[in-house]
């Protein structure tokens, strides 16, 4: 098998509840978690499943 390397980055933002905006290696990289059913962002509580993304990763 091989060797995993762990890296880390940093949240710029989230775009909904199950989208994040990552700072990673000197870039911009867009999340989209897998089989996660959130509201979005203009939909009733999209904006706190935005907040409790953003509180999950930072």
């Amino acid at each position: 098998m091989g060797t995993l390397t762990a890296t880390t980055a940093t949240v710029i933002s989230t775009g909904d509840g199950d989208t994040l905006r990552l700072q990673l290696k000197g870039s911009a990289t867009t999340i989209r978690l897998a089989c996660i059913d959130a509201p979005e962002s203009n939909q009733a509580v999209g904006s706190d499943a935005s907040a409790r993304l953003a509180q999950l990763f930072t």
